[in-house]
C-alpha cells in the first residue's frame, strides 16, 4: 500500500497526545519542544482549533502534525495560512518552540513534507509557515506546488560540558573569563557565595516563577513584545510543565547569600540541557557585575556535575551566547507559497517588493 497523509480537523485532545506520544516513543526526536511534555502544556493552555496531519504507511500512524491557521489580507485578497506546530496567532505562539519539525522517523520526513503540501494545497491554503527548523526544506522551492519561498536563517548555540569544566580556555574568551571572575569576586564580597538552587516543591516552583516573572518583566516588559509573562497562556504553559513535569522543565535559581542574582526556566532530554527562559536581576547600574554571565556560568557547572553533557542556548544571536558556547546551530525558518492563482499573485507581488527594496547601484550601499 501507498503512503498518504489524511488530515483530521475534529481530533480530540487526548486523542492527538495519545498518537503524539505512540509516534514520539517510535522515533529518534532529540527535540525537547517535540516531546508529548511540552506538546500536552500547549495543547492545554490554547483554544485555537488545530488541524491534526496524520502521515501513514499503509495503515500505520508514522508521523504527525498540528497545524494551526489563519487568514491575513494582503492587496485585497484572502490569503489563508498553515503554521507548523504553531497556532497561528501571537498570544498562543508566545510559547515558542524551536528544533520544531514533522514528528516522524527521518527516512519519511521527506515524504511526509510532500504530501502534507499537496494536501494542504488542495484545502485551499496559500501559504506554509515552517518555523526554527534545523531541517531544510528549500530543497522544494522548485517542487510543481511551491511558487515562491522565504528563508529566514536564525543562528543558535550549544556547549559540551566536559569541555566547558576541564578546558575553559577552549570555550571562552580571556576577557570573558576575567568578567566572570572579576563579578564572581565582587558579588561574594558583597553579598556571601553563590550557590545554585532548584526549585523541587510546588511553593517554590510557584514563588520562583513569580520573582522570574517579575524580573523577566522589567527587562522586556516595554520592548515591541513585551513579557511573555503578561500573557496568560504563556503562564500557564510555564507553570503546568514545571510543576506536573519535574524530570522535562527545572526551575532554577542562582543566589549571592540571600541576594538573587536571576532564576533560569532549563528544559531536559537525555544528556542536553536546554535553556529557555531567564530573569536575571540587574541591581547594578555599572558594568562591573555580569549577572548573565555569572548564572549561566554557575547553571553550566551545576549541570556538568549532574552528569550533563550539552547545554543549549537555543537560538538568538546574542554576544553571551556566543561567549559561553563552542559551536554553531542554524535555525531555519521558511515560508511556502503555494502554487495557485492566489499563491501566484503573492508570489509575484513579494518579488516585486523585493526588486524595488534593492539600492540603486547609482548610489552608495552604506
Amino acid at each position: 500500500m501507498s503512503n498518504s497523509v489524511v488530515v483530521r480537523e475534529s481530533l480530540r485532545l487526548e486523542e492527538q497526545l495519545a498518537i503524539w506520544e505512540d509516534v514520539y516513543l517510535n522515533t529518534r526526536c532529540s527535540s525537547p519542544f517535540l516531546s508529548p511534555h511540552w506538546i500536552e502544556g500547549w495543547l492545554r493552555n490554547i483554544s485555537s482549533p488545530l488541524l491534526t496531519a496524520l502521515f501513514y504507511c499503509g495503515n500505520h500512524i508514522k508521523g504527525i502534525a498540528l497545524i494551526g491557521t489563519n487568514t491575513q489580507r494582503v492587496l485585497g485578497l484572502k490569503i489563508n495560512n498553515a503554521y507548523l506546530n504553531q497556532a497561528g496567532t501571537e498570544t498562543e505562539d508566545q510559547a515558542w518552540i524551536e528544533y520544531n519539525d514533522l514528528l516522524c522517523p527521518e527516512k519519511f520526513r521527506t515524504e511526509f513534507f510532500e504530501l502534507l503540501v499537496s494536501e494542504l494545497r488542495k484545502r485551499r491554503f496559500h501559504r506554509f509557515k515552517t518555523s526554527m527548523k534545523t531541517n531544510s526544506y528549500l530543497q522544494f522551492s522548485k517542487s510543481q506546488y511551491i511558487a515562491h519561498t522565504d528563508v529566514l536563517i536564525t543562528k543558535g548555540f550549544t556547549t559540551s560540558l566536559d569541555v566547558f569544566t576541564q578546558y575553559p580556555s577552549k570555550i571562552m574568551s580571556k576577557n570573558s573569563r576575567t568578567q566572570i571572575k572579576r563579578s564572581q569576586k565582587l558579588l561574594k564580597l558583597e553579598f556571601g557565595d553563590i550557590d545554585i538552587l532548584k526549585c523541587s516543591t510546588p511553593t517554590e516552583i510557584l514563588e520562583g516563577l513569580k520573582e522570574l516573572a517579575e524580573l523577566h518583566r522589567l527587562r522586556w516588559g516595554s520592548t515591541e513584545n513585551g513579557s511573555g509573562f503578561d500573557n496568560s497562556i504563556f503562564m500557564e504553559h510555564q507553570k503546568s510543565i514545571l510543576l506536573t513535569k519535574p524530570h522535562f522543565a527545572e526551575l532554577i535559581k542562582c543566589v549571592a547569600g540571600n541576594k538573587t542574582i536571576g532564576f533560569s526556566i532549563n528544559l531536559i532530554l537525555s544528556e542536553t540541557v536546554f535553556f529557555y527562559c531567564s530573569g536575571i536581576n540587574y541591581f547594578r547600574n555599572d558594568n562591573k557585575v555580569k549577572a548573565g554571565y555569572v548564572m549561566h556560568h554557575e547553571i553550566m557547572n551545576y549541570y556538568a556535575n549532574r552528569g550533563f553533557k550539552t547545554y543549549d542556548f537555543l537560538g538568538g544571536n546574542s554576544r553571551y551566547k556566543s561567549s559561553l558556547s563552542n559551536r554553531e546551530v542554524s535555525f531555519f525558518t521558511e515560508t511556502f507559497i503555494f502554487n495557485n492563482l492566489t499563491g501566484k499573485v503573492l508570489s509575484t507581488y513579494k518579488k516585486i517588493r523585493h526588486c524595488l527594496s534593492k539600492p540603486s547601484p547609482d548610489f552608495p550601499q552604506q
